[in-house]
Parts: C-alpha cells; sequence; structure tokens
C-alpha cells in the first residue's frame, strides 16, 4: 500500500470514529426520551413513536410461561409444550438466518423458521426484569409497559433460588467432577444425574429433542473414584506436578513476562491518548481531516501490533498465575488422610489441580482426557473398560494398565482381551 492510500485508509477510520461519537450522542439522547433501539424481548413491539409496546398476543404466551412455573413445571416441560402447541418463537416470523455460539466455541447458522423453544429461551423469560416494567438501555432508566405483576415475579424468583438451592444439596455428595466434566464429541457438559437407583455421568445434548451426540454415561462411583484414586490418594498427581514443575520452573518465566506487560501497557496508554487527542482536535475544527491522517494510520498500526502482543503475554501470564514452584505447598495437600475429607475439600482440591475432564466412548473403552491447571503440563489420557475394572494409560511409548483399587479376580480372559483391543486403538504394546 503506498503512502497516498494509507493517508485515505486512515481518513476512513477516523470518520468512522467520529460518527461513532456523534451516533452514541444521539443514542443515548433517544433512550432518555424512551425511544427504543436493537431487537426487544418477546412479548414486545417497537410503535409508530418508536416507543416500546406490548404485543397482547405474545404477552399472553409470557403470562401462561410464568404462570406454568408457578404450577410447578420446569424451563425444559414448558418449552416442549409450546413446541407441542405449535407456539411461534420471536424468530419463526421472519426470514433469513440467525447465527449463534454453540458452548464449545463453534459458530452454528440457522434458519430463523427452524428455532425452536428451548430452556434457555424460558429460562430468561422468567429472569428478566422488562417484564415488571424494568429497563435499562446504556446505563439510562427506561420506563416500559409491564406484563407480569411484581408479586408474581418476586413469587418465581424465590422458587428458583429454592429450587437451585435442593439441587445443589441434592447432588453435592454425588457428582464431585461436575464442574470439570465435558462431552469428548460434542463439547457440551458432563453433569451427574440419578435414573433409578444409578448415578452417572451424561452429556447435556441428551436433554434436547434433536442433535444428541450419542456420547454414553459413565457410572458416576465408577469416575470419581478412578480420579479421586488414580491422582490423589495414590500421590500420583504429586508425583507428575513434581516432575514438571522440576524441569519446567515458572518463577523465572512470570518475572520476565510481568516485566513485557507492564512495557506493552504503557505503550497502549500512551498511543490511545494520542489518538483520542487528534480526534478531539479534528471535532472541534482545529485540525483538518487531511491534517491527521499520516499521523492517525501510524497510532492506528502501533495500537493493533501491541495490543495483539499485550493480549499473547497475558494470557500466558495468566496461565502461570495458578501454579506455583514451591513442591511443600503442593505436597501439603497430599499428606493428609485423603480417605476422609468432606465433599467440599475433594471437590476445592480437584477443582485446584484439574481443569477439564473429557469422555469420550470408543467400545468398549471410555477415553478419558484429564487436562491439569498447571501451565504447559501434558494431558494424561486413560481408557477405562466399560465395567470400570482396569484404566489403561500409555508411558514411555508401552501400555500400562492401572487396577482400580479394591477390585480383585479380574478374568483373565477378558484381560487379554481388552489387551488386544487397547492396542488396536493406541498402536502401542503392552508391557507385560
Amino acid at each position: 500500500m503506498d503512502f497516498m492510500s494509507k493517508v485515505l485508509s486512515a481518513t476512513d477510520v477516523l470518520h468512522v470514529d467520529i460518527t461513532k461519537v456523534k451516533v452514541k450522542g444521539v443514542l443515548n439522547e433517544r433512550a432518555k426520551k424512551g425511544k427504543v433501539q436493537g431487537i426487544l424481548p418477546y412479548g414486545y413491539y417497537r410503535d409508530e413513536n418508536e416507543m416500546m409496546a406490548v404485543n397482547p398476543e405474545e404477552a399472553e404466551i409470557v403470562k401462561l410461561i410464568y404462570d406454568l412455573y408457578l404450577k410447578g413445571w420446569g424451563y425444559r416441560r414448558i418449552a416442549e409444550h409450546l413446541e407441542d402447541e405449535q407456539v411461534l418463537t420471536r424468530y419463526n416470523k421472519f426470514d433469513g438466518n440467525v447465527t449463534y455460539k454453540h458452548p464449545d466455541g463453534r459458530e452454528i447458522t440457522k434458519a430463523k423458521k427452524d428455532m425452536t423453544w428451548n430452556h434457555s429461551n424460558i429460562r430468561n423469560i422468567l429472569h428478566n426484569k422488562v417484564y415488571i416494567g424494568e429497563r435499562s438501555w446504556g446505563g439510562i432508566q427506561q420506563p416500559c409497559p409491564a406484563i407480569i405483576d411484581t408479586d408474581v415475579f418476586n413469587r418465581i424468583k424465590y422458587k428458583i433460588d429454592i429450587r437451585q438451592k435442593k439441587s445443589g444439596k441434592r447432588s453435592d455428595h454425588r457428582y464431585i467432577l461436575n464442574d470439570v466434566c465435558k462431552c469428548g464429541r460434542c463439547g457440551n457438559r458432563f453433569t451427574g444425574r440419578k435414573s433409578g437407583k444409578y448415578r452417572h455421568y451424561r452429556c447435556t445434548s441428551v436433554l434436547t429433542r434433536g442433535n444428541k451426540c450419542g456420547n454414553s454415561y459413565f457410572d458416576a462411583d465408577a469416575l470419581n473414584t478412578f480420579i479421586w484414586q488414580r491422582f490423589f490418594l495414590s500421590y500420583n498427581l504429586y508425583d507428575l506436578v513434581k516432575e514438571h514443575l522440576k524441569n519446567n520452573g515458572t518463577s523465572d518465566k512470570v518475572d520476565k513476562l510481568n516485566l513485557e506487560v507492564k512495557k506493552l501497557e504503557k505503550s497502549v496508554s500512551s498511543l490511545q491518548k494520542e489518538r483520542q487527542n487528534a480526534i478531539q482536535l479534528t471535532i472541534k475544527g482545529i485540525l483538518s481531516e487531511n491534517d491527521v491522517a499520516g499521523e492517525l494510520q501510524r497510532i492506528d498500526t502501533g495500537i493493533q501490533d501491541t495490543s495483539i502482543k499485550l493480549k499473547n503475554l497475558t494470557e500466558q501470564l495468566q496461565s502461570y498465575a495458578n501454579s506455583t514452584d514451591n513442591l511443600k505447598n503442593i505436597k501439603s495437600d497430599f499428606v493428609s488422610n485423603k480417605d476422609k475429607v468432606s465433599f467440599n475439600e475433594q471437590q476445592e482440591l480437584i477443582l485446584k489441580y484439574i481443569e477439564r475432564i473429557t469422555i469420550d466412548y470408543e467400545n468398549p473403552f471410555f477415553k478419558t482426557t484429564i487436562k491439569f491447571t498447571i501451565p504447559d503440563m501434558e494431558s494424561e489420557v486413560y481408557y477405562i473398560d466399560r465395567s470400570y475394572r482396569l484404566a489403561f494409560y500409555i508411558i514411555h511409548d508401552q501400555i500400562i494398565a492401572w487396577n482400580f483399587t479394591g477390585v480383585e479376580n479380574i478374568n483373565i480372559r477378558r484381560f487379554r482381551k481388552l489387551v488386544k483391543e487397547i492396542e488396536s486403538i493406541t498402536g502401542y504394546i503392552f508391557d507385560e
């Protein structure tokens, strides 16, 4: 790009920035007058005066949702009822597509006519204070017509809080890994659930009407036992952390990163001040756009380059912030009698050292990948047989079998069959 092109490009950027300043002011003035902008919540529409008004048809659906929840219906049951009654969502009334992010980070595009009611829609409606006449935009309060009485809204909030508290009490001693388990197929959460007398972890995709990933359930007691015994009672995790920190000390890295981050933050701050001054001088008419275009282009390039470097360094620093080189402190987490600790103590230890457990069933094994919170530490991969007796893993290019504590009398024929299966899957040889 030649000099003139750069100048023209910088001029365009300046136009955009000046326009943003003016547009923000206009939007704030509109908000103060009660005029609305953006997509309105379900149950409302924008009238001819650009004010928020109640959509009578949709308002009845909102009232129905609140009424059903007060009767004891859950989010999903209400959503399924609306689908069964063929109640249109807001998007169903329009053509085109809508794009949103899946929990695993993927972007998903759907036709608006195919959008369905789901538990998130229902939850958002039950939590939104706009339905009792409270709305704000950019920090500016905007009175709006209410659809639900404040008393009803507060009763709903109370019921939701009670349900959440009861739910936590039911599952605490059962599903200690709820916060770290992920599905290895679709990226959804892998959460605890009771079915009859059985308790298991399963992918939350099973709760949807379609798009179930097909991953298998994992016995909750078996997974809890494996993680706790393998990494905490056996000191295996301590040994792994010790070896990792021995070979990858982080203190020097953190000090260097901190210095670099401070330098870059100072540089970005200085460039941003220069940029703001240039824009203000142009808005006031002291300088012409041509006068500042070249300088603005230089500043923008500097901000962009420096911000990228700062982001990368900050991410590195954050990853190291949760680790420590003090092996004595790490060891103190493993010296007490860990088979008698409380649920909260177990969960605190697990969350401290385990970032994520990914589960994917590959018949006849659950491929279980454990990612640790220690920066740069390699994940551990285990193949747990579906009878929950053996866990195979690879070390030094050889397959090792780990026996669950207390499990005896492993069938030799089945054991040999499992060995052949794991050798076929991994390409490694079992260590006799």
